[in-house]
């Protein structure tokens, strides 16, 4: 079998190697698992952005429009010219696209790689690239050098997001990019070709003999196996990554259903360690097909919250470059929300708010939710609350005037998914989850199937689109409409389900 060898294929060898095999051998399978990754996610869009931004700054610049034209590639570097963008060089079955080929002044070519990152270093460490970074640069750098030949000056630059940046107005490149040299730091030409040859001699393997060579090693189980959790699967156990010595013992034993586990193996799971019992009862809970209610500790939690209950929600966008002033690159912006309030006697009031199209600002939306809150006594009910949280310290931070309130609204937050997170309310159809998407289904009758909008990246998708008016003008109205109707869906499934634990 003939394949490309490109830095996707090398990235995912390095992140699961069956993964890897996935996307050479088997498409379909490679589809489902892009799909549960990213969504309705556009990757190259967000990282156009970026790299439209950097190439502001040249005057003239030579574009390679198609991702196989070789030809045109070598044409525009015979030709000398000085900013090549998105240049494709094959070599053999090697295969790469760079971001950018820039003259330097010693009429040789620099590779510009352009990440729409903020950090490309860890914490602990300094001094190393990210090993997704590393390889992808070795990678490029390795089959540009064979392809230039001594055109090519041996410079590797990475350019990405200054994460300290704050819009402020126009967004300049000096401002928004930082650059650094990273040539030295790379892998060698025989490293490179080792691993290659890896690449190129083990994805063609039959699959048993992949896994004997690779053998499931206790992380994502859908890198690895290709298909999402099924009910009777021991990844539908919760919590089920705590115990990756005996998840991976399991799978070496063929042991991947939940019915497979005997008596044997729960007494060695809490003969390792007594406090995974809960863990180990999970297990017997769904060997029979049981739903474990504490209702003691429910009731305690429930009871304690004072009314009104607001159930509330916020939908976010969060781009590379900031669309609006206050904010830094990538974090989350509030756009919109829903609240249901829920009152002592029963009653039950529906507040919501969205941004105008072409707006600069988030402002409005801001003071309608507090507008919305009233005296803002009672409890606040979230699902994750570490994501409304965070949302509410940045409001705080941008808004000061209102930082009083906010900070006070996550003090009096009550987070739903805690129930189910914490094991108060165990159902095996929860496919050992505590998401929202997982839980509603199982215990309402409510779903987002017949909604325009009917998960977030497609409602995230929407926003930004409504924020910088990028849909048809006939069209913003109906987008709204299907906005307003998910996120208020969003919170109503809250109260429903604070309803089903209540009972």
């Amino acid at each position: 079998m003939k394949f490309l060898l490109t830095k996707t294929l090398l990235k995912e060898f390095l992140q699961c190697p069956k993964y890897a095999r996935w996307h050479v051998n088997r498409k379909d399978i490679y589809t489902t698992i892009q799909d549960e990754l990213y969504g309705h996610m556009n990757m190259r869009t967000i990282g156009q952005e970026v790299e439209e931004l950097f190439l502001s700054q040249y005057d003239n610049y030579t574009t390679i429009d198609d991702p196989f034209d070789v030809d045109t590639t070598k044409q525009a570097i015979e030709r000398g010219d000085s900013v090549i963008y998105q240049p494709v060089f094959k070599l053999d079955n090697l295969y790469v696209r760079w971001d950018l080929l820039v003259k330097n002044s010693s009429w040789r070519y620099d590779l510009i790689e352009i990440k729409s990152k903020t950090s490309i270093r860890g914490k602990s460490d300094k001094s190393m690239l990210y090993q997704d970074l590393l390889y992808d640069l070795s990678f490029q750098s390795y089959v540009v050098s064979h392809f230039l030949g001594n055109r090519f000056s041996g410079n590797v630059n990475l350019v990405y997001i200054n994460k300290s940046f704050v819009k402020n107005g126009e967004v300049l490149v000096d401002d928004f990019f930082v650059q650094e040299y990273c040539r030295e730091e790379l892998l060698s030409s025989a490293v490179m070709r080792s691993l290659l040859y890896t690449l190129a001699h083990t994805l063609v393997l039959d699959e048993q003999s992949f896994d004997d060579l690779y053998p499931y090693d206790g992380e994502n189980p859908l890198l690895y196996f290709g298909r999402v959790t099924q009910k009777d699967s021991i990844f539908a156990i919760p919590w089920w990554y705590k115990i990756k010595p005996f998840i991976t013992q399991w799978v070496a034993a063929h042991k991947y259903l939940v019915s497979d586990i005997n008596e044997k193996d729960l007494l060695e799971l809490t003969a390792y360690n007594w406090s995974w019992k809960n863990i180990a009862q999970s297990i017997k809970t769904i060997q029979e097909d049981e739903i474990a209610i504490d209702t003691h500790a429910i009731d305690k939690e429930l009871s304690s919250l004072a009314y009104p209950l607001c159930f509330y929600d916020y939908e976010t966008v969060a781009t590379a470059i900031p669309l609006f002033d206050g904010y830094h690159p990538w974090q989350q912006i509030v756009v919109q929300y829903s609240m249901h309030i829920v009152h002592e006697d029963g009653h039950i009031d529906h507040k919501q708010s969205i941004i105008y199209p072409w707006t600069d600002t988030n402002k409005s939306v801001i003071d309608d939710f507090v507008r919305d809150i009233g005296d803002g006594y009672g409890t606040y009910i979230v699902w994750n609350k570490s994501f409304e949280n965070g949302r509410n310290d940045d409001i705080a931070l941008l808004y000061p005037e209102y930082a009083h309130i906010f900070l006070a609204i996550n003090e009096l937050t009550f987070d739903l998914m805690d129930i189910f997170k914490n094991g108060l309310y165990f159902h095996p159809d929860f496919l050992g989850s505590a998401s929202i998407k997982k839980v509603l289904p199982v215990l309402t009758d409510i779903s987002y199937d017949n909604l325009s909008v009917s998960h977030g990246g497609a409602a995230t998708s929407l926003l930004q689109q409504l924020i910088v008016w990028s849909i048809a003008s006939n069209e913003v109205d109906d987008s709204i409409a299907m906005l307003r109707e998910y996120c208020s869906q969003d919170t109503w499934a809250m109260v429903r389900i604070w309803e089903e634990i209540r009972a």
